[in-house]
């Protein structure tokens, strides 16, 4: 198989920041090492994807991951269905809760509750279609909503 029969993609971390001093345990430090710096060398992760989606027509570009616990899902979702639109289709959502516990109290969640509320935003991400959003959980106090940026 050459070069051009292959589907290349670059996918982006994310990490607002790493806080420099407190609780800060991630999970290959067992070994007792300082963090790495790749944690806090992180572009933010939507602006890093759309710059690398038109670099390109054939590059897939993903989140490797979103940590969605500690964003905004209607923002999110928006940003999703952005990128999406703006690649041409080569973008690839991958979602999590993270592990960082002190980064996600500074954004608001409690780490004992972030499997649970993982599941929210990626249900709240539209699916291209004219299908509403029904944001649930936390932002399940909003009615159903459309997104589709799309400019005509």
């Amino acid at each position: 198989m050459g070069a051009a029969d292959r589907t290349y993609a670059v996918f982006f971390a994310e990490h607002t920041h790493i806080p420099v001093v407190g609780e800060n345990a991630w999970p290959e430090g067992s070994d007792g090492g300082p963090l790495p710096r790749k944690y806090w060398h992180c572009y933010d992760l939507f602006v890093a994807l759309t710059a690398a989606a038109a670099a390109t027509s054939t590059l897939r570009v993903g989140s490797g991951i979103c940590l969605v616990v500690e964003r905004d899902p209607i923002i999110t979702a928006n940003e999703v269905a952005s990128v999406d639109q703006l690649s041409g289709g080569r973008f690839e959502f991958g979602a999590g809760a993270g592990w960082n516990r002190q980064e996600m109290r500074h954004h608001g969640t409690k780490p004992r509750q972030r499997m649970k509320l993982l599941r929210e935003p990626v249900e709240a991400a539209p699916d291209g279609s004219s299908t509403p959003m029904r944001p649930t959980g936390r932002a399940g106090r909003l009615p159903e909503t459309r997104h589709q940026p799309i400019c005509d």
